[in-house]
C-alpha cells in the first residue's frame, strides 16, 4: 500500500468525544473528517497530540471512531440528558414526539469512556512504533480546521513548520483579536499565535464567510504577512438538519437561545428582557429556553439565572441536549434570538431556518451574509426593540412572524455537498490532494 500522503488533525474530535453538545467547530472537523475518509480513504493519516507528540489513530479504527463520534453528537447522551430532557417536560411542559425519544439513546460516563479508550488510545501500541511512516514528509498535505496546536511551542506548529509539509487550514474567526473584551484574558495572545500560524505557513487558506476572510486580509496586513490563496466556503448543515422535523409539543409558547453563555452572545440582554416581560405580563409572559454550556466571562448572566426572582419561573437553562432533541425543540419555540454581538459564523441560525423557524438577530454582517433578508435584524442593544419583537411573535396572529415565515421558504440551506465543491475545487487545482 502506498504511504499515506494527507495528515488531518483530529485533535479536536478527539478532546470532545464525550461531549452530548457539540460547538459549531466540533461539526465542522467532523464533517471534514468523514468527508475526507470517503474521498481519500487510506491516503489520510487521523492524528491528534499527546504527550507533546502528535499520535496517529490506528487507520482500521477510524471509521468506528468517526461513526461513534457522530452517533454520541447526534443521537445520544449521558444521565444528564435524562435530567435535561425531563426538566424541559416539567417546566415547560413540552412532550418530545415518539421519534426523538427512540433516537436518543443515553450512555453512561464509563461507557462513553470505555468506547473512547478503546477506539483511540488502544491503537498506540500498534502505531507508536512506525510513527515515522504517519508523519507528514515533504509535499505532503497537513489539514487543520480547529485551530488545535498552532501556538508557539505546539506539536502541530512544530510539524507544518518543517520544509516542504504543505498546510491547508480553515480559520473560523478572529474574534479574540479584533475583540479581545469578549474572550479570557489569555486568549488575545493565543490566538495571535494561531492566526499568524496559519497565515505564515498556510498555502491555502479556507474561510466560513466573507467576513472572515475580509477579516484575516485586514489582520495580515497589519502584521506585514503575507496573505495565502483564500477560498470562501459556507459552512453546511447536516442531513439530519434538512429532514422534516417533528416539534415537541407545547402546553405555552416559548423562545430559544443557543450557544454557549459567554459575554459576545448577550444573554444579559434576553434576560434584561424577559425580566421586563414579566414585570408588564405576569404569569402570561413566554418561556424562555437557554440552551448551552457556561463559558466564561460570565458572571453577571450567571447570577441573574441564579438568583433573579421575576425570571426563576421563566427562564429555564439546559444542556447536554443531543441533536435529536435539539431539533424537536427548535421546532416547536416562536422563534430563535441570536443577539449575538459578533460571530465567526452562526450554525444555529442555519439549522433554525433550514427548520422554517423564524429568527430574530443582531444585525451584525456575517449573519446578513448567511441569512439574507430570511430574519428579522435588530441592533444588540436595542433593548426595547428586543422587547417589541418578542411580544408581537409571541401572538399566535403575529403578521410579523407569518412574514418571515414566508419569507423562509426562498432560503436555501447551505450544505456540505456544496461546500466540498467549493473546497475540493482549489486543492485540485493547487494540487494538494
Amino acid at each position: 500500500m502506498a504511504r499515506p500522503d494527507i495528515f488531518f488533525d483530529a485533535g479536536r474530535l478527539i478532546e470532545h468525544f464525550n461531549r452530548t453538545t457539540p460547538t459549531g467547530i466540533d461539526r465542522v472537523e467532523l464533517a471534514y473528517a468523514k468527508e475526507f475518509r470517503r474521498r481519500f480513504g487510506s491516503r489520510v493519516v487521523y492524528g491528534y497530540s499527546l504527550w507533546g507528540r502528535v499520535i496517529p489513530i490506528s487507520d482500521d479504527r477510524v471509521d468506528d471512531f468517526l461513526a461513534a463520534t457522530e452517533q454520541s453528537w447526534r443521537a445520544e447522551g449521558t444521565e444528564k440528558t435524562s435530567t435535561a430532557m425531563t426538566m424541559l417536560t416539567e417546566r415547560l411542559g413540552v412532550v418530545f414526539p415518539p421519534t426523538t425519544l427512540e433516537t436518543v439513546r443515553v450512555r453512561t460516563n464509563a461507557e462513553r469512556s470505555t468506547i473512547f479508550v478503546d477506539l483511540t488510545m488502544g491503537g498506540i501500541r500498534t502505531a507508536v512504533p512506525k510513527l515515522s511512516r504517519f508523519l507528514p514528509r515533504a509535499g505532503d498535505t497537513f489539514v487543520g480546521v480547529a485551530h488545535m496546536g498552532l501556538q508557539k511551542d505546539g506539536p502541530v506548529r512544530r510539524m507544518v513548520g518543517r520544509a516542504g509539509i504543505r498546510p491547508v487550514f480553515l480559520l473560523h474567526d478572529l474574534i479574540p483579536i479584533t475583540h479581545p473584551e469578549y474572550a479570557v484574558a489569555t486568549a488575545e495572545a493565543k490566538h495571535h499565535d494561531r492566526v499568524e500560524t496559519i497565515l505564515r505557513h498556510g498555502e491555502l487558506l479556507i474561510t466560513n464567510s466573507d467576513d472572515t476572510r475580509m477579516a484575516a486580509e485586514r489582520y495580515a496586513g497589519q502584521r506585514g504577512i503575507r496573505m495565502p490563496e483564500a477560498v470562501v466556503a459556507h459552512l453546511g448543515l447536516e442531513p439530519v438538519w434538512l429532514q422534516p422535523i417533528e416539534p415537541v409539543v407545547a402546553a405555552e409558547p416559548y423562545f430559544l437561545t443557543v450557544g454557549t453563555i459567554e459575554p459576545r452572545k448577550n444573554h444579559l440582554l434576553l434576560l434584561n428582557v424577559w425580566r421586563r416581560l414579566v414585570q408588564r405580563h405576569g404569569a402570561a409572559a413566554p418561556k424562555l429556553v437557554v440552551v448551552g454550556r457556561r463559558g466564561w466571562e460570565n458572571e453577571q448572566v450567571v447570577d441573574m439565572l441564579e438568583r433573579s426572582r421575576d425570571i426563576q419561573d421563566h427562564v429555564i437553562e439546559c444542556s447536554d441536549l443531543p441533536d435529536a432533541a435539539l431539533k424537536s425543540l427548535m421546532a416547536g419555540a416562536r422563534a430563535l434570538l441570536f443577539p449575538s454581538f459578533v460571530e465567526g459564523y452562526g450554525l444555529p441560525l442555519a439549522e433554525a431556518m433550514a427548520a422554517r423557524l423564524p429568527v430574530i438577530a443582531s444585525n451584525i454582517g456575517v449573519f446578513r451574509e448567511l441569512a439574507g433578508i430570511g430574519p428579522d435584524y435588530l441592533d444588540p442593544l436595542d433593548g426595547l426593540g428586543w422587547l417589541a419583537a418578542i411580544e408581537d411573535y409571541v401572538d399566535p396572529d403575529s403578521r410579523r412572524r407569518a412574514a418571515q415565515i414566508e419569507r423562509l421558504r426562498l432560503w436555501r440551506a447551505p450544505t456540505w455537498e456544496g461546500h466540498f465543491q467549493t473546497v475540493m475545487d482549489v486543492l485540485e487545482r493547487r494540487r494538494l490532494v
